[in-house]
């Protein structure tokens, strides 16, 4: 088997396609960072990538942002709330840079559910934002 022909196996085993001779950055599925289409409340989350080719560097970006150096694994400066698209593309030794970048699409999502009190802590009457009462003496409710 020829030495190119092994280089596309490998890219297409890694579930990556890419020219041939060019790394592929790959998005490794246990990464702590949003599933693919998921939501998280996590505004910096961090992802986990590796490359097709040994010593390749990385660049990652969000969203339309310039591609940057980074290292796996890479944690993203505060998000807003809403859909974000995490990229990251390889750049072998000599240089090339995979033209298909791996990507992520996520929702960041860090409001509260409905119902929830972030003055859980303090008694009633301790706070000036605290808008629970004490229990009625009579029912107890």
């Amino acid at each position: 088997m020829s030495r190119v022909r092994r280089a596309v196996l490998a890219v297409i085993a890694a579930g990556t396609l890419g020219a041939v001779g060019v790394p592929a950055a790959v998005a490794d599925p246990s990464s702590p960072g949003p599933s693919e289409g998921g939501t998280t409340n996590d505004d910096t989350p961090t992802f986990k990538f590796s490359s097709s080719e040994a010593g390749s560097t990385f660049e990652c970006r969000v969203d339309s942002g310039a591609f940057a150096a980074c290292s796996s694994p890479h944690t993203t400066s505060a998000l807003s709330d809403g859909e974000h698209t995490f990229e990251v593309r390889a750049i072998d030794p000599a240089g090339n840079v995979d033209p298909t970048p791996a990507s992520r699409t996520f929702t960041v999502d860090t409001t509260a559910p409905p119902g929830d009190d972030d003055d859980t802590t303090a008694p009633p009457g301790d706070d000036d934002n605290d808008t629970t009462s004490p229990p009625d003496e009579q029912t107890g409710l």
